[in-house]
């Protein structure tokens, strides 16, 4: 004969079960046979270390007896005790419970065990009922288990179903794990003074989470609570932002396992662009004073920058500090920018300042004056005429740096086109010469007079005179050039100085209204640097006008 079955669930699941019956002294024969389930879903036992069977008879005595807990499968058989059958009643309490690795417990609900005396009328007519019952309950659990052979089919395709589902769901790329709290909230709370720490807890985290940080919790450097998401690339990189009770927004990025401070993000609160609305025909300019952009149209009012005359365009006001900043961008000022500030103590509008662009600028030198690691733009080449050269298409219209290697020299040359050009250069010899074209004519290299070209000398006076006078006088042609200037008192000497290179051979003509010199009087000598030297004394007497020609020597 079967035994009966039990069905007992650790979760609550209530199942219809047959009467365990029995009669004083039928204990370690009476068999019941087990199925501990945990939500209808059949128990693996080998999860537990101990099983025990537990009840209380009709006299309150505790009855325990311990199970083997080896089933996979939720099954077992019972075998009460002796003392399970020494007392005659109902138990007031029947189950079994379960013990885990770490010391946990876990029960089935209660069933009912009725225990009766033996050849007795009352136990006879108990026995029958509760026989009827069983009958009952036996037919009941075999149409469960007969339905159960088909629902067992189902469940089996549906967990197949559920299996591959999940497989699929473990495959896909998505975050599997909560954004925020049970009650929607912040998923990481951190606090003043408590743990975890700001960059601790935001390290530790990962994928996509919402967060809490409270004003003043270290590592919070903004100086008010925060509320914001955090995404988490890997342990080591990832991003946070955040809103401020302020509603200023926060940014902070974790790179190589490390936190970075937090940085505000600047919103439209904090643009200097913001629009400021127009300045009109009237507007003063002077109350544009509110960061942002402005809108000029036809404004012509009290301190526009051209005046009365009507201009369009956008005003950008900045500040800073005590000191406000405008810069009109005209639309209409032919390229023109204009810009003034206010500031001082006390602070005052200044004058409009003019900036120069590209296109107030057209008739500007562009080019470039030499070339890139070097210092100059062209060369002449020896043996090219430097006259044509400057003339060519090598030579820009404008001002440049030329250089002239028939005489290996650079030279500033200006051109206002092929007709007028003007070029200067150091010289060779340290000397300071210039190349002429005029009306398209070129001049040649002229020398011109340096200090080294200037013999300075001071007389002693004689006669008690207390004025010498030094004359210098430099000409390209000396003849009929007349020395009218500063005389030397009376018994003073006059020195007049000519580089004999620009004197001609036909001599030098001298005129003085008076002190002139004679003749017989006048020393002549070359110097140095070949220079004509001409001395006299102002006390002697002679006519008050000559004229003296003398040959120069070289």
């Amino acid at each position: 004969m079967a035994n009966q079955l039990l069905r007992l669930d650790l979760n609550g699941v209530e199942y219809p079960n047959p009467i365990v019956k029995g009669h004083i002294k039928d204990g370690e024969i009476k068999t019941v046979d087990v199925l501990i389930t945990d939500n209808s879903i059949p128990k693996d036992l080998t999860t537990f270390v101990a099983g025990q069977f537990r009840g209380t008879n009709a006299q309150g005595e505790f009855v325990t007896h311990d199970i083997a807990v080896t089933s996979k499968d939720g099954k077992f058989s019972c075998v009460f005790p002796k003392t399970a059958f020494s007392r005659a009643g109902k138990f007031k309490q029947a189950y079994f419970a379960f013990t885990n690795k770490s010391g946990g417990q876990i029960s089935t609900g209660d069933f009912d065990i009725i225990v009766t005396q033996d050849a007795d009328a009352d136990a006879t007519h108990a026995d029958t009922l509760v026989d009827e019952y069983n009958k009952y309950v036996k037919q009941l659990q075999d149409a469960y288990n007969n339905a159960k052979a088909g629902w067992d089919k189902q469940i089996k395709d549906l967990q197949d179903k559920l299996n591959s589902l999940k497989s699929t769901i473990d495959k896909l790329d998505f975050q599997k794990f909560k954004i925020t709290g049970n009650d929607g909230g912040t998923l990481i709370n951190i606090f003043k003074d408590k743990e975890p720490k700001q960059d601790e807890a935001l390290l530790n985290a990962k994928g996509l989470q919402t967060f809490y940080i409270q004003g003043g919790a270290e590592g919070n450097t903004t100086g008010d609570s925060l509320r914001g998401i955090l995404t988490k690339t890997d342990p080591n990189f990832g991003n946070a932002i955040a809103v401020s009770n302020k509603d200023q927004i926060f940014f902070k990025k974790m790179q190589d396992g490390k936190a970075n401070p937090w940085h505000r993000l600047i919103s439209d609160a904090d643009s200097p662009l913001i629009n400021q609305g127009t300045i009109g025909a009237d507007t003063d300019w002077n109350t544009a004073n509110s960061q942002g952009i402005y809108m000029v149209n036809a404004a012509k009012g009290a301190n526009c920058p051209t005046g009365t005359t009507a201009v369009w365009g956008n005003l950008l006001v900045t500040k800073f500090g005590e000191v406000t900043e405008q810069l009109f961008l005209g639309a209409t000022t032919g390229g023109k920018i204009y810009t003034r500030s206010y500031s001082g103590s006390p602070a005052t509008w200044g004058k409009w300042y003019t900036i120069i662009t590209d296109i107030a600028s057209a008739n500007w030198q562009m080019q470039k004056i030499f070339k890139d690691n070097d210092f100059t733009l062209a060369t002449c080449p020896k043996g090219t005429d430097f006259g044509n050269f400057l003339k060519s298409n090598s030579v820009p219209v404008g001002f440049s740096i030329i250089r002239d290697n028939n005489t290996a020299r650079n030279a500033m040359v200006i051109k206002e086109n092929n007709n007028y050009i003007y070029a200067y250069s150091g010289g060779p010899s340290n000397d300071f010469e210039r190349f002429s074209i005029n009306k398209g004519v070129a001049s040649g290299w002229m020398r011109s007079l340096n200090t080294n070209d200037i013999v300075s000398a001071k007389l002693t006076p004689t006669g008690g005179a207390t004025d010498p006078c030094v004359m210098t006088v430099i000409g390209e042609t000396l003849v009929n050039l007349q020395f009218n200037g500063r005389y030397p008192t009376k018994g003073g000497q006059a020195i007049y100085w000519i580089d004999a290179k620009y004197a001609p051979k036909s001599g030098v003509s001298f005129a003085i209204p008076h002190n002139n010199i004679e003749g017989t009087q006048i020393v002549i000598t070359v110097g140095t640097n070949g220079a004509v030297i001409l001395v006299g004394n102002s006390d002697d007497v002679s006519t008050a006008f000559g004229s003296y020609t003398y040959n120069c020597k070289e």
